[in-house]
C-alpha cells in the first residue's frame, strides 16, 4: 500500500487485513510503504478529491515498474482510463469503511494469483503432456513399425529379400527416421540415437547352415533322379525308343528338382523373413524404449518465477 496521505495508508492497510468477511488467504500479506522488492502488487490510496499531473506520473512509474497497480479513490474522482491501471472507488463510508474495504478486497482478489497452486497445477499439467507424449510415441512406433513390414511383405521397400543384414540396417533407417518425425510432430527434440548397426553384431549372429538343409538338398537329388528314372521306363515301355525314354526321364527329372527347389526357396525366405522381423521388432522396441526414456518436454512449472524444472 503506498499514497501521499502516510495515515490514511495505514488505515487502509490494517483495515484490509481484518476486512469483514474476508479473512484473507495463506501466504498473502499487506504492508504499508512496501517497496518494489517486497511486493507482488502495489495499491496507491488518493485521499485527494482530485487527482493531479503530479499523482498520474507517481501512477504511472509504479504501473510500469509492478506490471499493474490499483488506485484506490473516493467516489466521483475522474482517473484516466490507462492500460495497468485499475480503478477502485470507496463508499459513503469512506476510505477506511467496512463495505469500501470489502469492494477493494473484491477488486484485490479478482487480480491475486495463489502462486502455490499456479505452480502444482503447473507441475500437473507437466507431468500430463509428458505422459502424453509417451504414449503417443509409443503407439506411433508400433503403427510405423506394422506399416514397414506391411509395406516390405508387399514388395513396397524390398529390403528384407535383399540380404539379412543389409536388409536390417535400411529398414532400420527408415523406422528411426519416421519415429523422427513422430516424435517432432509432438513439438519435443527428438534424442540422439546411436548409427545403425552399431551393437548389434551380438544380437543377430551368423546363423550357420544346418544339417536339415543339406538333408534337404540330396532328398531333392534323389527324389528327381528316381522321378527322372521312373518317367523314362515307363517311356521305355510305352514307345520302346531310348531316346524318348531318356528325354522324357530328363525333363521329368530338371521339372521335378526344379519344383522341389522353388519350393524350398519359398519356405527358406519365409524362415528368413520371420527371422529378420523378430530381429527388427526387437531393435524396434529398444530403439522406442530408448527414445521415450529420454524425450525432453518443456516444462512449464519451470518457467515460473522462483519454479524449478
Amino acid at each position: 500500500m503506498i499514497g501521499p496521505d502516510a495515515r490514511a495508508v495505514e488505515q487502509v492497510t490494517a483495515g484490509v487485513r481484518t476486512a469483514v468477511g474476508h479473512p484473507g488467504h495463506p501466504g498473502r500479506r499487506f504492508i504499508a510503504g512496501a517497496g518494489p522488492g517486497e511486493a507482488d502488487g502495489v495499491v496507491a490510496v488518493v485521499t485527494s478529491p482530485v487527482v493531479t499531473a503530479d499523482d498520474m506520473e507517481v501512477v504511472r512509474a509504479v504501473r510500469d515498474a509492478m506490471g499493474v497497480v490499483v488506485v484506490y479513490t473516493g467516489d466521483g474522482t475522474d482517473l484516466a482510463d490507462e492500460a495497468g491501471v485499475v480503478h477502485c472507488a470507496w463508499g459513503g463510508d469512506g476510505h477506511a469503511g467496512p463495505s469500501s474495504l470489502a469492494g477493494l478486497v473484491d477488486v484485490i482478489d479478482g487480480m491475486w494469483v495463489d502462486l502455490d497452486r499456479w505452480e502444482a497445477d503447473a507441475r500437473r499439467a507437466d507431468a500430463d503432456r509428458l505422459d502424453r507424449v509417451r504414449i503417443a510415441v509409443r503407439l506411433a512406433a508400433d503403427r510405423i513399425a506394422t506399416d514397414l513390414l506391411d509395406e516390405d511383405r508387399a514388395g513396397v521397400t524390398g529390403t528384407v529379400g535383399a540380404d539379412g543384414a543389409g536388409g536390417a540396417d535400411e529398414m532400420d533407417r527408415v523406422f528411426r527416421a519416421r519415429l523422427s518425425v513422430a516424435v517432432l510432430q509432438q513439438g519435443v527434440e527428438m534424442p540422439h540415437l546411436a548409427p545403425v548397426g552399431v551393437g548389434d553384431a551380438e544380437e543377430a549372429p551368423a546363423v550357420p547352415r544346418s544339417p536339415r538343409e543339406t538333408v534337404s538338398r540330396a532328398v531333392t537329388g534323389v527324389a528327381a533322379v528316381g522321378a527322372g528314372l521312373a518317367a523314362s521306363a515307363a517311356a521305355l515301355r510305352v514307345t520302346d525308343s531310348v531316346a524318348i525314354g531318356v528325354t522324357v526321364g530328363l525333363v521329368v527329372m530338371m521339372a521335378t528338382a526344379t519344383v522341389r527347389w522353388w519350393t524350398g526357396r519359398v519356405a527358406r525366405r519365409e524362415q528368413d523373413r520371420a527371422r529378420l522381423t523378430a530381429t527388427l521388432r526387437r531393435r524396434w522396441a529398444a530403439t522406442v524404449t530408448d527414445v521415450i526414456a529420454r524425450i525432453d518436454v518443456p516444462t512449464v512449472a519451470g518457467h515460473l518465477p522462483g519454479g524449478a524444472s
